[in-house]
């Protein structure tokens, strides 16, 4: 599975921040890892930790910019919003 390389670098990544949980590198990493595992959403919570720390590079910023554009075309979709309709009328029926 080709997962599975992404998968053992965000462990990688949880070892090293582990030890320092604010070190940018590793925060990018598991950015970038979640980003090619289309996990937009925890792509966009490391790229705001990194980005926290440091002033991203242009790399990073392109590939968080994609992130939010991905995250937008999730949310924009008529068929999310249809979804989350049913799902939500069905959990607070009274």
């Amino acid at each position: 599975r080709c997962d599975s390389k992404f998968d053992d670098a965000l462990s990688i990544y949880d070892k090293v921040l582990s030890i320092d949980e604010k070190y940018a590198g590793a925060l990018k990493g598991k950015a970038f890892a979640y980003y090619e595992l289309k996990d937009y959403k925890k792509a966009n919570e490391f790229f705001k930790k990194a980005s926290a720390i440091e002033v991203l590079d242009d790399e990073s910023q392109e590939i968080w910019d994609a992130c939010l554009n991905n995250l937008n075309l999730i949310l924009v979709n008529p068929i999310f919003f249809y979804s989350f309709f049913i799902l939500s009328s069905c959990l607070f029926r009274k």
